[in-house]
This record gives structure tokens, C-alpha cells and sequence, in this order.
């Protein structure tokens, strides 16, 4: 038990992760080993060069062609599925560890390239915290930011669906996926991360409700479009969508979950949609309580 009493523990550590009270919040400070293994693999010191942007899309990676072999697909496996599980707690790279999963099947050198890039961030950046407040916080309902890049790959021309779930201001849950399917303008890709955050919030609000706790679910989102389309109730003028992502029409119908619009600046799930600097990752993802 974590709280303010004489016999309660001020710090544990669950799965390694360590979470703290100091008398008025609660912080979650990602696995750091998985960080030392990645920067060890590279031979990376604290005298090694960091850099501030995980992933850069826009630079081509020399051997993006070239597919690795024997001990080097091995390793390049074991790193990517190293910072795909520190990425549970880390917000920041997600994006990235997920571009660098995409190369699972067959590593390239480009591949490796990319984790070594991500590497040097670590070296930057090395750690993850999420902090929830105890004070001035709201509790009775969860937030849900959703967002897209639409066409972001530039080879497959896939979008990436980011999001990220706050309680009471404080980070509970974040992803960044690449879409399956091809969206043919960015109405519809932000639609698809929107029916993506639905699910994801309808999911977290059960799990509350075996708790014991009761909370509404909103979700929030820059597109005007994808609003209207999961607000009216058919396919309207987008022809080739598929029926089965139109049951968020019923669940908004249904008042289950609400939709609100915000601007795009202050969407905290841009985050987890295409690269960031760090001080744009800062000014983001310090607003959804995690700090880097």
C-alpha cells in the first residue's frame, strides 16, 4: 500500500517500474535497464554524441535496401522489441519504436540505422516520468486525444493513428499505430483514430467500472470531419468506408461517449503521430503528465 500513513510505503517497484508518493503525487518512472541494454549494444557513453528527434522520416537511411543477416537480424530483433516495451511508459518514443517494429520481418541496415538513431536519443533523454497529481484534478470523467498523419509513410502511403488516455490529468494510456487501411483523404484517417480512441476509451471506462468506479468518457480530436462522421449515421459521401467502423455512430447516438473538437496546436496527441523535437515533445507530452 502507497499513501500518507505512518505503515504505508512511500515506494515500490512493480515489473521494475518505480512508483513513488511524496505527499502530494504519484510518479511512475519507466524500466531504465531497457535504456542502459540499448546504449550498451551501441557502445554508447556518456561521452557519446545525443540527439534531441528519435526518428526523421524526411532523411534516407544509407542500406535501406540492404537486408541484414545471421547475428544481426537477432540483435536488431532484440533491441526493437527492447524499445517497444519501453515505449509502454515512455510516450515520447512510441512513434519511433513503432516505425522501427514496422522492419521486424525482414531488418535492413536502414533498419539498424534507425535504432541506433533512437539509441542516441536515449542517451539524450534517458528517462521516463509520469506524474499524477493528487490536488485539483477532476476524476470524473477520461480524455481521449486522438490523432492522425495522414499518408505519413512515404512508401506505403499508410497514416499512423496516435492517442493517448488522461484521468485526472495524469497519463494512463498511449499509442501509435499505423493504420490498416489506406485512407483516401485525412477526414478519413482522423476518423479511423477516432473509432481507434473510442474503443480504447470504452475499454479503460469497463475496467474503472470493475473498480468500482464510474467515469464518462470524451473524446477529443482536431478534425471537423472525422466529428461529423462518427456524429451522423451512415457512410454519408465517403463511398468505399466500411460499415463495420460506423458502430462508434451508434455508441455517440447512444450518448455513451461525447465528441469535442479542439485546435490542432493544443492536441496532445500529435505527440504520438510523426516526429518531435524535444521541445515539442516537452510542451506536449508535460501537458499529458509525463515528463522527459
Amino acid at each position: 500500500m502507497v499513501g500518507n500513513d505512518r505503515e504505508d510505503d512511500k515506494e515500490v517497484t512493480i515489473l521494475n517500474r518505480k512508483l513513488k508518493w511524496d505527499g502530494q503525487a504519484l510518479t511512475l518512472t519507466a524500466d531504465d535497464k531497457h535504456v542502459r541494454e540499448i546504449l550498451r549494444e551501441f557502445s554508447l557513453t556518456d561521452e557519446s554524441r545525443g540527439i534531441t528527434i528519435p526518428v526523421d522520416l524526411e532523411v534516407t537511411t544509407p542500406g535501406e535496401d540492404e537486408l541484414l543477416e545471421g547475428k544481426d537480424i537477432t540483435k536488431f530483433r532484440g533491441l526493437a522489441a527492447r524499445a517497444n516495451y519501453l515505449g509502454q511508459d515512455r510516450c515520447d518514443i512510441q512513434f519511433a519504436t513503432k516505425e522501427i517494429s514496422r522492419h521486424m520481418a525482414k531488418p535492413t541496415k536502414g533498419s539498424m540505422t534507425r535504432i541506433k538513431r533512437l539509441a542516441r536519443y536515449l542517451l539524450e533523454v534517458p528517462e521516463g516520468v509520469i506524474r499524477y497529481d493528487s490536488e485539483g484534478t477532476k476524476m470524473d470523467k477520461i480524455l481521449v486525444y486522438v490523432d492522425s498523419d495522414w499518408a505519413g509513410c512515404k512508401v506505403t502511403r499508410a497514416s499512423t493513428s496516435g492517442g493517448a488516455i488522461t484521468w485526472g490529468g495524469g497519463l494512463l494510456k498511449s499509442w501509435s499505430k499505423t493504420q490498416g487501411s489506406v485512407a483516401l483523404s485525412s477526414g478519413e484517417a482522423e476518423f479511423y483514430a477516432a473509432v481507434k480512441g473510442c474503443a480504447e476509451g470504452i475499454g479503460l471506462r469497463s475496467l474503472l467500472a470493475d473498480l468500482g468506479i464510474t467515469v464518462a468518457v470524451e473524446v477529443v480530436q482536431d478534425s471537423t470531419a472525422a466529428k461529423g462522421t462518427a456524429s451522423r449515421i451512415g457512410i454519408g459521401k465517403i463511398k468505399h468506408l466500411d460499415t463495420g467502423w460506423l458502430w462508434i455512430q451508434d455508441v455517440v447516438r447512444a450518448g455513451l461517449i461525447t465528441l469535442r473538437k479542439i485546435n490542432g496546436k493544443v492536441n496532445l496527441a500529435d505527440l504520438l503521430t510523426k516526429p518531435k523535437s524535444v521541445a515539442e515533445a516537452v510542451r506536449l507530452s508535460s501537458a499529458l503528465g509525463f515528463l522527459p
